[in-house]
């Protein structure tokens, strides 16, 4: 079914404006920066709630103060209970953080009301850092196809003909964006998320379908695709997002369907196959673990064919679609080759096999009727590195043979819980170097009780109480290597005004020593 039209409206453009039978919403300006205020956006709110449309407002954010514009908003806007709030994001100057500060402050001023950003696909893809936009993103891309990012938009500004801003939002009918905006859940297609993050447009049928633009137009690149390819890249992609790796999503050099590329042209000759552009050690892995069994660097010298080009080779487990070369390569990395005709060693990352569809189903969160693109936020359900919006890494860090030492955090050596007495999910990230096949890299968590002044609680033997937790092996491969240890524990309330501060240490044990060059975390509680 087709969503929803709407427009929005502004003084002195729009002053004729009046409710028509083709629109169910308008956006009326109330406000901008600290001190203009829209004259005539009392009347054309009467006009639009008389008219039974859905009602929003907005309000163009500029350089000057935070709390003088929130002021002028208020004092500006005549906001119902229900009624939607957008913050347009579009003046030169103002950063993202102001972006994401502002946001907040007035979805804290006005809690009965949904409120999101504004802004065009240049701000939201090449300005914006944060990827956050409070309870919907509105975009503004003019053209007859749908905006060209992967975050799920609600609104999204199409046109600018006519003298009028003209809208769509992802609601079959306006009863439901109605209900939506008054906080009730309304079905919809976003209903499927990776640890908060929403998969984005993917297809769920089909064979050979056409699937996005690759990086650039070369005569071998291949533009079709099947849909397990679609449905794992998904999932790949909000692992990647929630890594800070990527913004929005991979690039490609190729699909499948084709033979264009001589020394490819086999495997590439159906469904099931990709070259990605991102050429990093976590898209390698990660690519693995959703699936893509076989795959590999190739490149200028790489142990998997001498490429001009960069590029990782995949091939997803699984896939029916597959030609009969490109599973073989699954079978030959399964069984610790490289899939090649030199039927040399597997040297990618050490990850359990999995078909795409067993990945799909350990990843993904199945959310049935959520709110229209309403999926949690970073800054409500995760504290990564205590508090920061992404994944913070730490600095490099050596492990001698036989020495056990505190792995190095970058909040103050550890990460500080807000509160306790909850079930407490962790996954710390590791890229390590020089740990070989044989070598052993032992992690364990544990956590210590803090007092209201920050001092650790010591017990009646004037010793720090350290609380424990099972010790993790992280095994090495050639090369860089990358792991992970995920930690899920029930943590026991503090005495009221204490808190609880959790560390790692870590013991390497083989030949020489081991360089840390990252640790990734990520620290749920609820």
């Amino acid at each position: 079914m087709a969503n929803i039209r709407g427009c929005d409206i502004a003084s002195p453009y729009q002053d004729s404006w009046k409710p028509s039978s083709a629109y169910d919403f308008v956006f009326v300006k109330a406000s901008q920066n600290t001190g203009y205020k829209n004259p005539k956006s009392g009347e054309k709110l009467k006009l639009a709630r008389n008219a039974g449309m859905v009602v929003g407002h907005y309000h163009w954010m500029g350089t000057g103060s935070l709390t003088a514009q929130l002021n002028n908003f208020v004092a500006a806007a005549d906001v119902k209970d229900g009624e939607l709030i957008a913050i347009d994001w579009e003046q030169s100057g103002v950063s993202c953080a102001n972006k994401d500060k502002f946001i907040k402050m007035v979805k804290a001023k006005f809690p009965k009301n949904k409120v999101g950003l504004y802004c065009n696909t240049n701000y939201w893809l090449n300005i914006d850092t944060t990827g956050y936009y409070g309870d919907f993103l509105w975009i503004a891309w003019y053209s007859s196809k749908k905006p060209n990012i992967q975050t799920p938009w609600t609104f999204w500004q199409y046109s600018q003909s006519g003298g009028l801003d003209k809208n769509e939002a992802a609601f079959s009918s306006k009863a439901d964006l109605k209900k939506w905006a008054g906080g009730a859940e309304v079905a919809n297609a976003v209903s499927q998320t990776v640890d908060g993050i929403a998969l984005g447009d993917y297809k769920t049928s089909g064979t050979k379908i056409l699937w996005r633009s690759l990086y650039h137009n070369n005569n071998v690149g291949t533009k079709y695709t099947c849909y397990c390819v679609t449905q794992a890249i998904a999932v790949a992609e909000a692992k990647l997002k929630k890594l800070g790796v990527i913004k929005e999503c991979l690039d490609f050099w190729q699909f499948g369907y084709g033979s264009g590329a001589a020394a490819s042209a086999a495997t590439h000759a159906a469904g099931g196959v990709v070259d990605v552009v991102q050429t990093d050690d976590v898209t390698l892995k990660t690519l693995r673990e959703v699936g893509f069994t076989a795959a590999w660097y190739r490149g200028p010298g790489a142990k998997y064919g001498n490429f001009s080009t960069k590029h990782i080779h995949a091939v997803l487990s699984g896939c029916p679609h597959a030609s009969a070369q490109a599973k073989a390569q699954v079978t030959a990395v399964k069984n610790g080759k490289n899939g090649l005709a030199n039927n040399g060693a597997d040297y990618g990352p050490k990850v359990a096999y999995t078909t795409y569809k067993t990945a799909f189903k350990k990843f993904v969160e199945d959310i049935t009727n959520v709110v229209q693109n309403n999926v949690p936020n970073s800054d409500k359900d995760d504290f990564d590195m205590s508090k920061f919006s992404r994944m913070t890494r730490s600095k490099d860090q050596i492990f001698k043979k036989g020495k056990v030492k505190v792995v190095y955090l970058d909040d103050k050596n550890n990460i500080t819980f807000k509160f306790g007495g909850g079930n407490v999910f962790a996954t710390f990230r590791f890229a390590f170097s020089n740990l070989k096949p044989q070598d052993d890299l032992q992690v364990q968590p544990y956590y210590v009780e803090t007092d209201s002044k920050g001092n650790y609680v010591k017990n009646s033997k004037g010793k720090v109480v350290y609380h424990t937790l099972p010790v993790v092996g992280l095994s090495g491969t050639a090369g860089k290597t990358f792991d992970q240890m995920v930690v899920d524990f029930k943590l026991p309330n503090p005495p009221k005004g204490h808190t609880y501060r959790m560390r790692l240490r870590a013991g390497f044990y083989g030949e020489g020593s081991v360089k840390v060059t990252s640790v990734n975390t990520t620290i749920r509680e609820s």
